[in-house]
């Protein structure tokens, strides 16, 4: 029915639980999914996020028979400025999707380009910095997990909301093994 590139995000039946969403996605024909693992957005995927609930979450896309192509997640705002525990918080909860990602047989967990809105905390070009660097570093880590790190570069509803700032962006991560995720929603809705 479908070409075989073409998945559906879990992310368009958020208001289904993740059982009826992947039976939804399947009984229309796909094959692959993005699966959306944005709490608050979209709650499929738990944001205590702990061995166990990645192991059932896990077992569950198996058990669907759906392939997963990527993880859209959220590991909280790239460009905001965090103390030691904070930062300890990220990392384990950047483990977490990691090891979601690779026990689903995912290529890459996307993250998006820093804090839901528009205003910089410090100046717009160190925010840029400070998000170029964040996801890099997230980058390194899904190496060892074996997966790809990709990131929505521009997202209408945060920092890198027009094409100017997800160019910049852009710029910052070349290189560096970052990929680009071209959300069409977003992209419309930045015009």
């Amino acid at each position: 029915m479908f070409n075989s590139r073409l998945g559906c995000s879990s992310i368009s039946f958020r208001h289904q639980d993740l059982t009826t969403a992947l039976r939804t996605i399947d009984g229309l024909g796909f094959e692959e999914i993005d699966l959306g693992a944005l709490p608050g957005v979209c709650d499929h995927v738990p944001y205590d996020l702990d061995s166990d609930a990645v192991t059932a979450v896990t077992a569950e896309v198996a058990a669907s028979g759906l392939r997963v192509r990527s993880v859209n997640g959220d590991i909280g705002d790239l460009n905001a400025a965090l103390d030691a525990g904070q930062r300890g918080a990220r990392q384990r909860h950047l483990d977490a999707l990691l090891t979601l990602t690779a026990n689903t047989g995912a290529s890459a967990l996307v993250l998006p380009c820093g804090a839901l809105g528009r205003d910089p905390v410090r100046s717009l070009e160190e925010d840029l910095d400070t998000i170029a660097t964040q996801l890099i570093g997230a980058g390194q880590r899904a190496a060892e997990f074996g997966v790809e790190l990709w990131t929505e570069s521009l997202h209408f509803l945060r920092i890198c909301w027009n094409l100017d700032l997800a160019e910049q962006l852009a710029a910052r991560l070349a290189g560096s093994g970052v990929g680009i995720v071209m959300d069409f929603s977003h992209i419309v809705a930045a015009g």
